[in-house]
């Protein structure tokens, strides 16, 4: 079997694992909103059996337009109206152990 051969059958094999697994990995991104949504409602990381939904607080990111602003903003606090603040919500992260 040539090379040509051998990567046809190598694609004809993966599109057919990948077309059997496709309902397991919708089924699996639904379950993963799902967890998500719901630790982001009891707002804490949550843990069964080798899986971990880690939850971390949302925040309010503070950034500058740092165009010669650094240090100026001390000796001149006019130059606060420059500040940017964006609120950044909490996030959550699924993880098995072992894979």
């Amino acid at each position: 079997m040539d090379d040509t051969q051998s990567m046809y059958t190598a694609m004809a094999e993966y599109e057919k694992l990948y077309v059997s697994l496709q309902p397991s990995m919708d089924k699996l991104k639904r379950l993963k909103e799902m967890i998500k949504t719901l630790v982001l409602q009891v707002g804490r990381t949550c843990s069964h059996g080798a899986t971990t939904a880690t939850y971390r607080k949302g925040y309010v990111r503070v950034s500058w337009d740092g165009k010669g602003l650094d240090g100026y903003a001390v000796a001149n606090p006019e130059v606060l109206h420059f500040r940017k603040e964006s609120k950044v919500e909490s996030t959550v992260s699924i993880s098995v152990k072992g894979t």
